[in-house]
């Protein structure tokens, strides 16, 4: 489904995560703000040498020019997942291994994949918008699930005001269930119909939102620099600073502004994007 020009994405629907208790527990413990912008680990391996615009079925062998495969990619998601409890790291290990060779094989030639575990409460994204970056996985594991919409759902007049929630009417949201895997097309999609699927953090009120511990299973164009490691913004080509989870609120609201304006107008006719799986 993924691979269908005119699909913004797809998800899977799994039920309750099987560890949803003891990774609620260890959340518990643990607050957004003891890791920087709520990472709690990082990682990422270059897959290929170059992004290819090809399709899945393109026979030039500098598509098949790889560097990374199913090892690196193993590899990585047990860095990943190194300091999670032993209690449920290996359920989250598995998952993220398998996710990241679902993304990889759905879009080929992609050269960097960005793995992130992070805990989200109050630094999300709130707005609706599109990603300029290939694609995301992304799943909740704990607490509710992304906001998505269908483009012919959109008030596309409406998706750049400053608060956009009547961009999308209420009853064309659709919400992810707790620890569904969402496929996402950002607007680097090879041969993508429009841009990206239009989504944004779910709502919740309050002063005290739920807790969310959140795994991503990012595409890139180009390597994505690791905001963990020296505190710094990720501007580069716009990657994922217009995210459901990533774009972070640094204190400086002219930058997330400007990360937030990657949205397209007019899409009227794009078919469903969605599919359900048990």
């Amino acid at each position: 489904v993924a691979r269908q020009r005119n699909a913004k994405g797809c998800y899977i629907e799994r039920g309750a995560h099987p560890k949803e208790k003891e990774i609620s527990q260890w959340l518990h413990v643990h607050e957004e703000s003891e890791f920087a912008f709520g990472e709690v680990a990082t990682a990422q391996v270059q897959v290929a040498t170059q992004f290819n615009k090809c399709d899945s079925n393109c026979k030039d062998a500098l598509c098949k020019d790889v560097i990374g495969g199913v090892d690196e990619i193993r590899e990585a998601c047990a860095n990943l997942v190194a300091g999670l409890p032993p209690s449920f790291r290996e359920d989250v290990r598995a998952d993220a291994e398998s996710i990241a060779i679902v993304c990889m094989r759905a879009c080929p030639g992609v050269p960097w994949v960005t793995l992130r575990l992070e805990i989200v409460q109050y630094n999300a994204c709130w707005r609706w918008h599109q990603d300029a970056y290939v694609g995301r996985a992304i799943v909740s594991y704990v607490g509710p699930g992304t906001y998505t919409a269908e483009d012919q759902a959109v008030r596309w007049d409406r998706l750049h005001e400053e608060t956009n929630e009547s961009s999308v009417p209420h009853e064309s949201v659709k919400q992810m269930e707790t620890n569904s895997v969402l496929i996402m097309k950002g607007d680097s999609w090879p041969n993508i119909c429009g841009k990206g699927l239009v989504h944004k953090s779910p709502a919740v009120y309050g002063t005290n939102p739920p807790k969310r511990l959140i795994l991503k299973v990012d595409l890139n164009t180009f390597q994505p620099q690791l905001d963990f490691e020296d505190g710094s913004d990720e501007d580069g080509e716009e990657e994922e600073d217009y995210d459901e989870d990533q774009t972070s609120i640094h204190g400086d609201e002219n930058k997330m502004a400007l990360k937030r304006l990657a949205s397209s107008e007019g899409f009227k006719t794009a078919k469903a994007w969605k599919v359900r799986r048990r």
